[in-house]
């Protein structure tokens, strides 16, 4: 995280800070939509699940997990025995990656992981990809 960028105490003012990211060529590809922000609601939710990025239903949606991919995970999680009450699904990135992204890509959008867990502080992290984990 920057030296200069406030520390977030709150999800909302975690979105607030990546609303309308322009920190990499992925940004420009989704300026209708914008990035596929953290939920807001972070009530009980206690275990963090981080996909790779989100996929184009995601960024229709503007809510992680809500494409094909992401609704098999959440159904593998409650099958697991986790309740979907407790899973709070996010991605590595904020917006959709038409190819794989470089380092410089993934690194833009760690502080806003990082950010989303030191406010939602999960007694669990699934990290489901190789970017995720």
């Amino acid at each position: 995280m920057s030296l200069f960028q406030p520390t977030p105490k709150t999800i909302d003012e975690v979105i607030s800070l990546w609303d309308g990211c322009t920190k990499c060529i992925f940004s420009s590809l989704w300026k209708e939509t914008g990035p596929c922000l953290p939920m807001k609601d972070i009530a009980g939710k206690e275990v963090l699940v981080v996909g790779q990025w989100p996929g184009e239903k995601d960024m229709e949606k503007g809510k992680p997990f809500s494409g094909k991919q992401g609704l098999v995970a959440i159904g593998m999680m409650k099958t697991a025995g986790f309740p979907s009450s407790v899973l709070y699904p996010t991605n590595v990135l904020l917006c959709c990656s038409p190819t794989e992204p470089g380092k410089q890509t993934l690194q833009n959008c760690k502080d806003q992981l990082d950010q989303t867990i030191n406010v939602l502080k999960p007694v669990l992290i699934v990290a489901l990809g190789t970017h995720a984990a």
